[in-house]
């Protein structure tokens, strides 16, 4: 058999290998009003306030894509997406018919790996960066740093709440500005301030040192060591000293809304750059912020779990108070009981006047107390009025 000429015969009849159908039906007013408007604004709603709801509300516990720039298909080359399709089309049949699985074809006219984050789900934005070790030098002191350069896609944010002295560096403007941002911590070892100009030397291989002069454009404090040994400037500066190409980077910064989700999004990513034809993806891998920094959460996993024990001590010294005032209520009745009795009133009764009396003390209580915690609450979260010791706590 010719597999060649009947492959194209039959993918000239099939019009495509998978499709999509409905699991659900459509036919009445009432089925288009369940499985769409108005009754589908419900499961959004959970799955806004829980999103590990979307794996049992909708169908993506059992969905994947298969994607591909059509750079590298089955021995073929580089033949572009849309001649990748009838490949693309096939694994996804293979999917569903060996696994059960709901596969679709992604064939993205790019070639690019930072098209390629972009299109995984829980993505937010990107910057890239580049970084290189270097030793900062004054006239006294060294000290070495990891020189990161970022572009004008950065997000500030962390920073422009950490800065301690002087500006955020200028990056990703037309002209290449050789600012310097570095951490309070590292500026007073070397005994400079914002608007200082030092010297950094760069060494790789057996090559002289290279030197080049930076200002320092302000200072951060993030209270963790961990994260203050690094140096931030333009990334073209960090480009030029690696004799790198514009197009050249170490990595990207992903970017999400909550940093809990930082783990999922690194894992979508991964199973993206597994995927992927993309030559230039070989080898790259997504770490989250948990995974690069993990003695950091970790002590904050542990100032959680010391938070609940107190919340709980606190409960239950609430309960045996709230226990003690009802038994000192009962032995200041004491006479008022026993003339009760004697006029006959039976003890659920005066069970029921003491229960009564003990919710209204308690709930007087609580409203008070707690409209008393939460202008607290709010006092501290508006105006930071206490703070705690960040070299201890890893927060303030």
């Amino acid at each position: 058999m010719d597999y060649a000429k009947e492959s194209l015969r039959l993918h000239e009849q099939w019009g495509g290998k998978i499709e999509v159908n409905t699991r659900v039906p459509v036919s009445t007013k009432d089925d288009l009003s369940l499985a769409y408007t108005p009754g589908v604004a419900q499961p959004c709603l959970e799955i806004q306030r829980d999103p590990d709801k979307s794996y049992t509300l909708t169908r993506r516990h059992n969905l994947c894509a298969v994607i591909t720039d059509g750079s590298a298909v089955l021995g073929l080359g580089d033949i572009g997406p849309e001649a990748g399709m009838p490949v693309m089309e096939g694994k996804c049949a293979l999917f569903k018919e060996f696994a059960d699985v709901d596969a679709f074809p992604l064939c993205i006219r790019s070639k690019d790996t930072e098209e390629l984050i972009r299109t995984t789900e829980g993505f937010v934005s990107l910057a890239p960066y580049a970084v290189k070790g270097g030793i900062v030098r004054t006239a006294d002191a060294v000290q070495g740093v990891m020189l990161k350069g970022v572009d004008g896609d950065y997000d500030w944010s962390s920073f422009g709440q950490w800065l301690v002295e002087g500006e955020l560096p200028r990056v990703g403007d037309s002209l290449r500005t050789k600012e310097l941002l570095l951490s309070a911590r590292t500026a007073r070892l070397l005994g400079v301030h914002a608007g200082d100009k030092v010297e950094m030397l760069f060494v790789a291989g057996d090559e002289r040192p290279r030197r080049d002069r930076f200002k320092v454009s302000g200072l951060y404090s993030t209270g963790m060591e961990e994260l203050e040994r690094t140096a931030l400037t333009d990334l073209r500066n960090v480009q030029r000293l690696s004799g790198w190409s514009s197009g050249e980077v170490s990595g990207y910064d992903l970017f999400l809304g909550d940093v809990r989700q930082a783990d999922r999004l690194a894992e979508a990513v991964n199973d993206a750059l597994l995927r992927s034809d993309l030559p230039e993806t070989d080898g790259v891998v997504a770490v989250s912020v948990g995974e690069r920094y993990p003695a950091v959460f970790d002590w904050l996993k542990a100032h959680d779990v010391n938070a609940a024990v107190v919340i709980a001590v606190m409960v239950a010294v609430a309960f045996f108070n709230m226990a003690s005032a009802l038994l000192i209520l009962v032995l200041e009745r004491t006479r008022m009981i026993g003339l009760l009795k004697a006029m006959g009133m039976e003890n659920r009764r005066i069970r029921r006047i003491f229960l009564y009396r003990a919710a209204f003390i308690v709930g007087r209580g609580l409203l008070w107390g707690n409209l008393a915690a939460g202008l607290l609450c709010w006092l501290q979260a508006r105006f930071h009025l206490l703070r705690l010791d960040p070299a201890g706590y890893k927060r303030s």
